[in-house]
C-alpha cells in the first residue's frame, strides 16, 4: 500500500493518548516506509490529546516534565518523518491531539472538526512542541488567542486561519 493509517483507536476516552500510546503511535511513524502517513481518529474525536488521568497522576515536576519531553519526541518524529503525514480531522482535535496534528505536513478536516487549545483552562500550556508550531502555521496572532483563550473553533474558521489545507466531507 502507498498509505500508511495510523488510527488513535481510544474512543471511549476521545482517542486520549497514554504513554503506552505515544510509544505505539511514535514506532507507526519512524517504522513507516510508505510515501504517506494518514493519522485519523476512531469515534467522534480526531483526539483530545494527553489522558487527563495521566495528567493528573503525575506526582512531580520531574514527571510532568518527562511526559511533555515525551509528547514532544513524538510530535517531533512525526515532523521528521521521511513520508507525508497528513491528518485527516474529523472531530475534536484538542491539545495534545491538536499539537500532533500541528507536526503533520497537511491537515484535512471534516466540516464536524474543532479545534482548540483547552489546557489554558486546567493551567496547562501546551507541552508537546504545538505553541511554537501554531504561530508558525497559523502566525503569531491567531496562535496567541487560541493559545490563552481556550475557545474553540470549527473547521471553516480553521480554514479561513490556515490551521488545516481544506474541508471536506
Amino acid at each position: 500500500a502507498t498509505i500508511r493509517t495510523i488510527t488513535f483507536d481510544r474512543p471511549e476516552r476521545r482517542n486520549a493518548l497514554t504513554p503506552a500510546g505515544l510509544d505505539q503511535l511514535e514506532a507507526a511513524v519512524t517504522d513507516a516506509t510508505e510515501p504517506v502517513i494518514l493519522l485519523r481518529g476512531a469515534g467522534e474525536a480526531f483526539c483530545a490529546g494527553a489522558d487527563l488521568d495521566v495528567v493528573a497522576a503525575l506526582s512531580d515536576r520531574d514527571a510532568a516534565e518527562a511526559f511533555a519531553r515525551h509528547g514532544q519526541r513524538v510530535a517531533n518524529a512525526i515532523a521528521a518523518a521521511e513520508s507525508v503525514v497528513v491528518a485527516g480531522i474529523d472531530g475534536a482535535a484538542r491539545g495534545g491531539g491538536l499539537e500532533l496534528a500541528l507536526a503533520c505536513d497537511l491537515r484535512v478536516a471534516t466540516p464536524d472538526a474543532t479545534f482548540g487549545e483547552p489546557g489554558v483552562e486546567l493551567g496547562l500550556f501546551g507541552a508537546w512542541g504545538g505553541t511554537a508550531r501554531l504561530r508558525d502555521v497559523c502566525g503569531l496572532g491567531e496562535a496567541m488567542d487560541l493559545a490563552c483563550s481556550g475557545r474553540v473553533i470549527d473547521a471553516e474558521a480553521a480554514l479561513r486561519m490556515g490551521l488545516v489545507s481544506r474541508v471536506v466531507e
